[in-house]
C-alpha cells in the first residue's frame, strides 16, 4: 500500500512539474506578444506624428490643399490598426481556449481607435 502512495506522489509531482512548464511557456508567449504590441505602438505613434507634421506642412505650402502623402499615411495607419486588431483577436482566441481543468479562461481586449487624418 505504501508503494502505491509513493507512486501516486511521484505522478502528482510529475504533473506539477509539467503544469509549471506549461505555465512558464504561456507566460513567455504572452510577454513576447506584449513586447510586440509595445513595438507596434511606437510605430503607430511615429506614424501619427508624421501625419500631423505632414498635415501642417500641406496646409502651409498648398493653401489648404491636401498633400498626397496624407492619404498614403492615412492608409498606412489604417493597415497598421487592422493588423493590430487582428493580432489582438488572435491573442484573445488563444486566451479563450479551455484550460486543462475544463474552465474557460478569457480576457477582455480593448482594440485600437482609428486615427483620422484630415
Amino acid at each position: 500500500m505504501e508503494n502505491q502512495y509513493k507512486a501516486d506522489l511521484e505522478d502528482r509531482d510529475q504533473t506539477i512539474v509539467s503544469l509549471r512548464k506549461k505555465l512558464v511557456a504561456k507566460d513567455d508567449e504572452i510577454d513576447k506578444l506584449r513586447q510586440s504590441d509595445i513595438a507596434k505602438e511606437v510605430v503607430i505613434n511615429k506614424l501619427r506624428s508624421k501625419s500631423r507634421e505632414s498635415d501642417q506642412d500641406s496646409r502651409s505650402e498648398y493653401s489648404g490643399a491636401r498633400a498626397p502623402a496624407n492619404v498614403v499615411l492615412k492608409l498606412e495607419l489604417q493597415k497598421k490598426d487592422d493588423l493590430i486588431d487582428e493580432l489582438k483577436r488572435q491573442l484573445d482566441r488563444t486566451r479563450s481556449d479551455k484550460t486543462p481543468s475544463g474552465r474557460v479562461d478569457s480576457s477582455t481586449v480593448q482594440y485600437a481607435q482609428r486615427v483620422e487624418v484630415q
